[in-house]
């Protein structure tokens, strides 16, 4: 019965540290998407720049550094989102293999009390035996000693 409470007591804390270890992991994945983010728009950014140098291609240049940022903001929403999604399916997964576990858990509490209960009943009825004997000869005793009196 001890070992089954050790076990539910390194069971539990196990699932609930995976699950933070998702959450971390998902946010370390959105922190990678926002960096990727910001390094696509600083180059967006210089080559913007390099571009406006030249007078005859500034407009040239705007129009690209523009198509540059739209292309890394979608990418970087595209990212965060598949990061989030990912994130989602591993608390989830995290979640299912907590119940999971939970569920065996009780499974088998409920088998072991059970188990527990059938010999608990069983001592009962040797004892209740025992003392049924006892009253029965303890009777016997009295009766056979008002007899020889």
């Amino acid at each position: 019965m001890l070992e089954l409470i050790d076990q539910l007591k390194v069971a539990v804390p196990r699932s609930v540290r995976e699950a933070k270890a998702i959450l971390q992991e998902r946010e370390r994945i959105l922190e990678q998407a926002r960096a990727e983010a910001e390094q696509m728009l600083a180059e967006a950014q210089r080559y913007a720049e390099a571009k406006a140098s030249q007078s005859e291609v500034v407009q040239l240049a705007q129009r690209q550094a523009a198509e540059l940022r739209q292309e890394a903001e979608r990418e970087a929403e595209r990212i965060v989102e598949d990061a989030r999604r990912r994130a989602s399916e591993l608390v989830a997964r995290a979640e299912e293999e907590a119940a999971r576990r939970e569920a065996e858990a009780d499974r088998y509490i409920r088998e072991v009390l059970g188990d527990l209960e059938g010999r608990l009943t069983s001592a009962l009825t040797a004892v209740k035996k025992s003392l049924g004997a006892a009253e029965r000869s303890q009777a016997v005793g009295r009766r056979v000693g008002r007899n020889a009196v």
